[in-house]
């Protein structure tokens, strides 16, 4: 009887130690996740112009044979 009390004991012990451990590890991450999102910031890409783009560049439209 004392065997089967120390053994489910001991269940209980692991199970909750290993779940401390997770939520511990999860809330580790989400910390440095957002650490990581304030230092890195994506630059803005600029659309693509149609024309010309400079001093002396003029603009060349394909001419189509019917």
């Amino acid at each position: 009887m004392r065997l089967v009390l120390f053994v489910v004991l001991q269940v209980i012990y692991l199970a909750v130690t290993d779940f401390l451990q997770k939520r511990e590890k999860e809330k580790f991450e989400k910390e440095e996740a957002a650490k990581g999102k304030n230092k890195k910031k994506k630059k803005k890409v600029g659309r693509a112009r149609a024309g010309p783009r400079g001093f002396g560049q003029k603009y060349v439209e394909d001419e189509v044979d019917e």
